[in-house]
């Protein structure tokens, strides 16, 4: 009962002593004294917003084009998904508290044991306090996983709910235009209900330090490190002892502005090591890019990058993830809005020997291809209507798919 939550992009971080040894140093830097950074005051908001979201699937259990349907499941499906959009942002003096995310429910036309709540929430808060501010939150979802990465035939293909919570703690110091430190500790909790995806349940813990330098002819421009260690609930080398996946990391990111174009680089090493015989450790670069151009109508977007990835995928301890996506939104006049998007996926997959089950599946492509529509029917309604395309490539054909999607959501606001 564990849910899929994957490691965050990480920006390498040096060989050498372990991170604990350099913890003392990196502490005392990122506590370099400085004003406190001029912080935007949260504006008071408030909605519930009901809507309702119906999704026609015309492949819903993720199959290969060529393979039939389980006993008892539909390949194609109906989904009609009621549900909460809640937005609370409440301002106290200096401080904040917010609550945000969505609550419903699926209901399926076909295949009612896919049927399950659908939550994901995020609340917290931020308090003052002279020259720093401390942050914290909490993030909780569950719901009715995709089964694109769950075994084939009797083996685990249908209900599966994911639950995860991960709590989240931080404090930053800096000022305007001058520099700027941060330390933060996360925590993750995943949780699946199938057996056999049970396997990949985890709990893991990180710690980040940054130091950054805000100047108007460079932007901002931060020198960052963590570390995180993850542990495989139900996978054992040896009497009390679990399979366990590390990583380092640490990096450079800059953000700017250029004109009507805005955005991010980062880059760095990361090294990963897994305690578990047999799965191969990684050391090398990653990277995350990402650019908005914004004209008085439009938005175009480009992202691409490089990120270990830790998962609740069957058997596998992390995963070495490639990306790539565009998208492009119009506003064609003040009631309508137009929407499409592109992405590419590649992941290659660090399997353990611990799984239940053989999948020899290293290697997969997805890809997505998606348009859509917005529209303020009335004062109080307004509709998104979009389709979806994707597709599956992998070292194994019972993990290849395509699926269609078409998807209608009314909005009550």
């Amino acid at each position: 009962m564990r849910n899929a939550m994957r490691f965050r992009d990480f920006i390498g971080l040096a060989r050498g002593r372990s991170f604990w040894g350099r913890l003392p140093v990196v502490a005392a830097v990122a506590f370099v004294p400085s004003a406190a950074v001029a912080q935007q005051a949260p504006t008071r908001q408030f909605s519930i917003e009901p809507q309702l979201r119906l999704e026609f699937d015309d492949n819903v259990l993720r199959l290969p084009d060529v393979a039939a349907s389980p006993n008892g499941f539909r390949r194609s499906d109906t989904r009609a998904s009621p549900q909460l959009a809640i937005n609370i942002v409440r301002p106290i003096g200096r401080q904040s508290l917010f609550l945000t995310g969505v609550v419903g429910y699926d209901f399926y036309r076909y295949n009612k044991q896919l049927e399950r709540e659908r939550i994901s929430l995020r609340g917290g808060g931020s308090v003052s306090a002279g020259t720093c501010t401390l942050n914290g939150d909490v993030r909780y979802s569950r719901r009715q996983s995709d089964l694109e990465d769950i075994v084939i035939g009797g083996f685990g293909r249908g209900r599966n709910r994911e639950t995860s919570w991960a709590p989240d703690v931080g404090v930053s110091c800096g000022a305007a235009g001058g520099l700027s430190s941060s330390l933060n500790y996360g925590h993750d909790d995943v949780q699946n209900s199938d057996p056999f995806r049970s396997y990949g349940d985890y709990h893991a813990d990180t710690y980040n330090a940054q130091i950054g330098l805000n100047r108007p002819a460079i932007g901002n421009l931060s020198l960052y490190t963590n570390y995180r260690h993850g542990i495989y609930d139900n996978r054992f080398l040896s009497p009390g002892l679990n399979e366990s996946v590390k990583s380092y990391a640490a990096g450079v990111k800059l953000d700017r502005e250029f004109g009507r174009i805005k955005g991010h680089v980062s880059g760095g090493v990361t090294r990963v090591q897994s305690n578990t015989p047999g799965v191969r450790g990684f050391r090398g670069g990653t990277y995350d890019v990402a650019l908005t151009y914004v004209a008085p109508r439009a938005t175009a977007e480009v992202g691409f990058g490089r990120s270990i990835q830790q998962s609740n995928l069957l058997g596998v301890d992390y995963s070495i993830v490639d990306s790539f996506n565009v998208g492009l939104t119009y506003r064609l006049n003040p009631r309508i809005t137009l929407n499409s998007g592109a992405g590419v996926t590649r992941r290659r997959l660090s399997q353990s020997p611990l799984a239940p089950l053989p999948t020899g599946n290293f290697n997969d492509r997805s890809r997505t291809i998606n348009v859509g529509a917005s529209f303020d029917a009335a004062r109080h309604v307004s509709l998104d209507a979009g389709a979806i395309w994707r597709q599956r490539r992998g070292d194994l054909p019972s993990f290849a798919y395509n699926a269609r999607i078409l998807a209608l959501t009314i909005r009550i606001h």
